[in-house]
């Protein structure tokens, strides 16, 4: 399922545009707009993404291209999503598909980024090309909190702490079981 980026607002049911960027970052404000929506269930627009991001000190004013560490940080601290991103591969995509959990690929095709929510891993193969020019860039996130591990030294996202905390490694962030930021 495509989820496209979109620089403007479209009216309901239109089809969105690709976002131009001016840089190497996918992740555009834009770009996590539409996954955010997504994710969250409700309309969020570029403007939301980036005020909230320039708010936790993640992105400049005139900026709208996140740096990973920033954008996995907005995930976790700005919305409260059990989420990362990741420089991910096809083995990688095809395990957090297998565990259930919502995956999302950049893909660049020319000066544009567009933002494809992948249903199963055999979709991965006819996008590979267009996915490598954006360096594997991918956006995981668990459903719920509740379907993080318990038990155990590993999650998706990193390693889980002798005291339940979960250490979020492209965040370098640690949250507790609710998702509430303990260290970053």
């Amino acid at each position: 399922m495509e989820v496209a980026a979109v620089a403007r607002a479209e009216p309901a049911g239109q089809p969105a545009a690709s976002v131009v960027v001016s840089n190497a970052s996918p992740w555009t404000t834009a770009l996590f707009a539409h996954a955010l929506t997504y994710l969250l269930r409700r309309p969020v627009t570029a403007d939301e993404v980036r005020e909230r991001a320039v708010a936790l000190g993640l992105l400049r004013q005139l900026t709208a291209e996140l740096s990973p560490r920033s954008a996995a940080r907005l995930l976790l601290a700005g919305y409260r999503l059990p989420a990362l991103v990741e420089s991910g591969s096809p083995a990688s995509v095809r395990d957090h598909l297998l565990a259930g959990r919502l995956v999302f690929v950049v893909l660049r095709e020319g000066a544009s980024y567009r933002l494809h929510r992948l249903d199963g891993p055999e979709a991965l193969a006819e996008l590979a090309t267009d996915w490598a020019a954006t360096g594997n860039a991918t956006l995981v996130a668990a459903r719920s909190w509740a379907e993080l591990p318990t038990e155990g030294l590993l999650f998706f996202g990193g390693l889980r702490e002798a005291d339940g905390a979960y250490h979020w490694n492209t965040a370098e962030c640690d949250t507790d079981r609710q998702g509430r930021i303990l260290r970053c």
